[in-house]
């Protein structure tokens, strides 16, 4: 026991405690860390796509926790020859999404999900034999060349054809290394196995960035799934969009858009039962929605006609089932854009489809389209630009084929306007009826041509205020 006489031995005592008191938070931090990323795991990796390697990406997920902070993890990209780093990054600042998804690609717009874009854009991550590796720490810590390190890390993949014995050393003893191809991404199976640093739970399947790995071993074994939101311009009051030509009977049993020169692959005519369908599910109008290939946007693999509801869900026409579903398709990557008559239509960034359902919601302020405002953004929501009064992808207020004498000639040429008066008000399903209201009218209340010169004049791009600038439409 010690002396309590002994001023020295006393100052001595507490010297201690105040030194275990002062280490008591540090271990504690440090145990809450590794609490924190305990179910973060690199859950999918593309290493290897078609031609110069734009689509590349990691992906890490949570667990589905959802929302999980990344701050003080860094992901380390290895070489293997030479087994020393050559990328990291750091990842403070960013999350999990609501699901536990969190991807990096090099060009978010050929990567679907990507919440962090990173340079460089082309041949982000070597193709191996090399490594990815998620540590606790700063990307500070991992300048290039920085030799192979099991300090501090959270996770690990290593890929290639030719075995790396230094890279192997970042995986569990005895662990296979990965080989890629082309049309597939090494991933998890499942999602939420957590096994840190532990290969045997990967497989090559069809990418899937940002939703459920896929885990199939054959692409065509899986069909694709999705669900689709949008808002037309032209038919929003200011909280939904009225379901006006629904009400006065106007929308056709027929699907509009063979007769306006698309090609249509599925479905041609709704259950007339739909048009009975009032408040949020009403229907508003008939829209398009194309799939286009991953490699070649050009190259159009469905084109199915479909229905707007008022809330902006679109549903198939005979069932008004909001999920579309294809097993003919195989799973992979792909784009898919929305048409609509007389609004111009927008494309996603690169879609991965599989069997789980995917959300495309376009309008989603936040949620990626291509094309520089592609989409008219108002009041925290995304709208399709209205005005293409005839079909030709462009609004146009002044000058050769302006959408507003297009207008008018409906309204001059009408039958029953026997005084081919401007004011004259045309009723029934036109694309001259811009806000779709069921009339096309030139001036005066409710008038279709006050949008699209408000379209025209207010257009982000158009710095000048010129009623001759044209808003061009860039989807195939």
């Amino acid at each position: 026991m010690m002396s309590s006489s002994n001023p020295h031995n006393k100052f001595i005592y507490f010297s201690l405690l105040f030194s275990l008191f002062l280490l008591v938070p540090s271990i504690t931090n440090a145990v809450e860390s590794d609490s924190l990323f305990e179910n973060i795991r690199i859950s999918e990796i593309d290493t290897n796509t078609e031609g110069t390697d734009v689509a590349e990406f990691v992906e890490l997920y949570d667990g589905g926790l959802g929302n999980t902070a990344l701050d003080g993890l860094s992901l380390v990209f290895f070489n293997g020859n030479g087994d020393k780093s050559y990328r990291a990054y750091d990842l403070d600042g960013q999350s999990t999404n609501a699901n536990g998804y969190f991807v990096l690609c090099g060009d978010a717009s050929q990567v679907a999900n990507c919440n962090l874009d990173v340079s460089p854009s082309r041949n982000l991550i070597q193709n191996g034999t090399d490594g990815v590796a998620l540590y606790i720490a700063n990307k500070a810590d991992f300048p290039t060349g920085t030799p192979v390190t099991t300090s501090n890390l959270l996770d690990a993949v290593v890929y290639g054809s030719s075995s790396d014995e230094g890279l192997l050393a970042l995986s569990n003893i005895g662990n296979p290394q990965l080989v890629e191809t082309i049309e597939g991404s090494i991933q998890r199976c499942p999602s939420g196995e957590v096994n840190p640093n532990d290969t045997n739970n990967f497989m090559v399947s069809i990418p899937s960035a940002g939703i459920e790995n896929n885990c199939v071993t054959n692409i065509n074994d899986v069909g694709i799934r999705f669900s689709v939101r949008a808002i037309l311009q032209g038919a929003f009051n200011g909280t939904d969009m009225s379901d006006d030509l629904r009400v006065l009977g106007l929308i056709p049993e027929q699907e509009p858009y063979t007769e306006r020169g698309y090609k249509v692959t599925n479905g041609q005519s709704l259950n007339t039962n739909l048009l009975l369908e009032e408040g949020d599910n009403a229907i508003v109008d008939w829209v398009l929605l194309k799939i286009h290939d991953g490699k070649n946007k050009d190259n159009i693999r469905l084109s199915q006609v479909a229905l707007l509801q008022r809330d902006g869900d679109v549903v198939m026409p005979e069932t008004a089932n909001p999920e579309f579903s294809y097993d003919e398709i195989p799973a992979g990557n792909y784009y898919l854009s929305i048409h609509h008559r007389n609004h111009q239509s927008v494309i996603s960034g690169k879609l991965a489809l599989g069997a789980s359902p995917v959300i495309v919601n376009f309008a989603d302020t936040a949620y990626y389209t291509q094309g520089e405002h592609a989409r008219l953004i108002s009041s925290n929501k995304a709208f399709l630009w209205s005005g293409d009064s005839n079909n030709d992808n462009k609004i146009i207020a002044q000058g050769n084929a302006n959408d507003i004498n297009s207008l008018l000639g409906n309204i001059l040429v009408n039958k029953n306007n026997k005084q081919a008066n401007a004011n004259y008000i045309v009723e029934g399903y036109l694309d001259s009826d811009i806000n779709l209201d069921g009339k096309t009218i030139f001036s005066g209340v409710n008038n279709d041509v006050n949008s699209i010169m408000s379209n025209v004049l207010t257009h982000p791009s158009n710095d000048s205020f010129s009623a001759n600038f044209m808003l061009i439409q860039t989807t195939p």
